[in-house]
């Protein structure tokens, strides 16, 4: 077993990859991919698995990996793929490296890894493991590739624009930058009554340093399958007024306050409204956006009918759901 790390690495990757057999599974493949590893001609029998889920891997690469015709090119449904292994008669590689320039010109970013050769308990403990996740995954189809961005932003590409892109943009071109944060839509009122109330009992029950009134936000009545437990921590909330106006707000999830309605008995969630700026560490991760103004406008034009903000009213979704949905506008 060798260590090896940067150039050695790369080079390395590129030797195993011209064995027989080849295989790899990675999280992302960027344009142009193969010309990395390959230089020339993507062998016919190469087996490839990779990510789709979070929205690192653009159509084009896809493409060139022969999606959708390609019953070699694999991804495994509602999981996300994050290993990246590469396997053939000549050995493997376990390592942090996808097939990406970022990862594979080795002067922007530190990569690691270990090659072990054929034959070695690593290399039959790997090709064992590919096997069977090959036998459970499945082609990247016409409908999966048609959801997959087509362009990515992000240090794997391209880099954004210094002033941030707008946030639907920004949903769309790379949705696992928002990995974690979630989005709430709704469309509805809430009456004064029930926010006082939920007031009331987060004043009086909350353990935690009372976030003042003007800076609390509100959703209420999401049906028994939302519960506390499974309300994201950390949001955006879109709401959309009648008369088409859209406010979003980041929002930090604080309190429920349960209350009665009609004999039945309805959840008020209670969230901290975070500073329009939050972003990185202090949101969830996700990149700084466009100035707020722009955002807004982006928001207001995307949604000015009520008829397409419908689609989403009610809605608690991933980001990856949400860049999906918006794929079909």
């Amino acid at each position: 077993m060798e260590f090896l790390s940067g150039r050695e690495l790369s080079e390395k990757i590129k030797d195993v990859m011209k064995g027989a057999n080849p295989c790899m599974s990675v999280a992302f493949l960027s344009s142009g991919w193969f010309k990395l590893i390959f230089e020339d001609n993507i062998p016919p029998e190469l087996k490839i698995i990779c990510d789709v889920e979070m929205g690192c891997t653009p159509r084009d690469a896809l493409k060139t990996a022969g999606a959708p015709d390609n019953p070699n090119l694999k991804y495994i449904p509602d999981k996300e793929m994050h290993g990246k292994v590469y396997i053939s008669d000549r050995g493997v590689i376990v390592c942090s490296a996808n097939a990406t320039l970022a990862a594979l010109r080795f002067d922007t970013r530190i990569e690691d890894g270990v090659w072990a050769a054929e034959g070695t308990p690593l290399h039959q403990d790997v090709q064992r493991k590919f096997s069977e996740r090959f036998d459970m995954a499945e082609k990247v189809s016409r409908e999966i590739l048609k959801k997959t961005p087509k362009k990515v932003f992000g240090p794997e590409y391209e880099k954004a624009p210094k002033d941030g892109l707008p946030l639907l943009q920004s949903v769309l071109r790379s949705p696992s930058a928002f990995n974690g944060v979630y989005f709430v839509f709704t469309g509805d009122e809430i009456d004064d009554e029930v926010i006082e109330n939920g007031d009331a009992q987060y004043e009086e029950e909350s353990d935690e340093t009372r976030v003042e009134k003007k800076n609390r936000d509100y959703h209420y009545d999401f049906g028994k399958k939302v519960t506390e437990e499974n309300w994201p921590k950390v949001f955006i909330a879109i709401h959309r007024f009648k008369n088409g106006r859209v406010r979003f707000n980041k929002l930090r999830f604080l309190f429920t306050a349960r209350q009665l309605a009609n004999g039945k008995s309805k959840s008020l969630f209670i969230s901290e409204i975070l500073p329009a700026s939050a972003s990185g560490s202090a949101f969830g991760g996700i990149p700084e956006l466009a100035q707020e103004n722009i955002c807004r406008k982006e928001l207001r034009e995307k949604f000015r009918r009520k008829d397409v903000f419908s689609n989403f009213a009610g809605e608690i979704l991933s980001a990856n759901q949400f860049a999906e949905e918006l794929r079909k506008l």
